[in-house]
């Protein structure tokens, strides 16, 4: 199987294929239904309430009860039992709509954009993405973008020179349709309640396209029998991945103690 990336690629492709080969080609190469997950869902509708506002849809006194109402339609899916157990459904729901009842928006910057969506070229390839938000500083004229997660302050911290990078290959788009890379990259830590941000650096810059490219590469001169290698990890492949329903470690009880890494890979059709 050649060309793997002729119709797109994206930031999330790129990170899975490389978190776990076998999940990229279930989702992406086979094509299987992806499944869902409780986190995921809530952080749908919180993009979806920030896009409202930041698009003059929705008044900032109706985040907070858009926000209730909906999370019972939006959020079906179960939290891990250990959670649901400790009542953490309604502690997401109170915590994110205390940050709703608390938002002021970005005060000093003009939305230049919301939910931006973009097509550029890595390694020859389409390369799309969605900018949550684009910010002009009124008083220097500096852009800032802006990405929403609902990742906990601790999860961030873990992988958050990875998660700049979506940032940083998102700027490409900016500087194409703008002439200027953006000043600072941010990302709202919603369930938090905090922003994390950093000064676009243009070494940072290159050492993600580099990445990215890279990784297309890769990906493109891969044969069929690589995709079978799975890289398992408890609490992401049952609760959160994609293809949990479909991967033998989607199960809990495939993730003994000491058991070898690609013990349980499946045999090529």
């Amino acid at each position: 199987m050649n060309d793997l990336c002729a119709n797109h690629m994206s930031f999330s492709q790129l990170t899975l294929a490389e978190q776990c080969p076998y999940a990229y080609y279930l989702t992406h190469i086979v094509g299987i239904q992806h499944k869902d997950n409780a986190f995921a869902q809530a952080g749908s509708l919180v993009h979806r309430i920030l896009a409202g506002w930041a698009k003059g849809e929705i008044a900032v006194p109706e985040m907070p009860m858009i926000w209730i109402a909906g999370y019972p339609e939006y959020v079906t899916e179960c939290f891990p039992p250990y959670l649901e157990a400790k009542g953490y459904r309604q502690k997401l729901q109170d915590s994110i709509t205390a940050y709703f009842q608390a938002f002021t928006g970005f005060p000093g910057f003009e939305i230049i954009g919301a939910e931006q969506s973009f097509s550029s070229a890595m390694a020859g390839e389409p390369f799309v993405g969605v900018i949550d938000l684009i910010l002009r500083d009124r008083q220097t004229g500096d852009y800032v973008l802006v990405d929403h997660k609902s990742s906990s302050l601790s999860s961030f911290r873990r992988s958050r020179q990875a998660m700049y990078r979506q940032l940083l290959l998102y700027s490409k788009y900016l500087a194409d349709h703008y002439g200027k890379f953006p000043a600072k990259l941010r990302f709202n830590l919603f369930r938090e309640g905090i922003m994390d941000e950093q000064s676009f650096r243009a070494e940072d810059y290159v050492e993600a396209v580099q990445w990215a490219e890279d990784g297309i590469r890769r990906m493109n001169g891969r044969e069929l029998p690589d995709w079978f290698e799975l890289r398992p990890e408890q609490f992401y492949c049952t609760q959160l991945c994609a293809a949990r329903g479909e991967c033998p470690y989607g199960c809990w009880q495939n993730h003994q103690k000491g058991s070898e890494r690609n013990e349980q890979q499946p045999v090529p059709a």
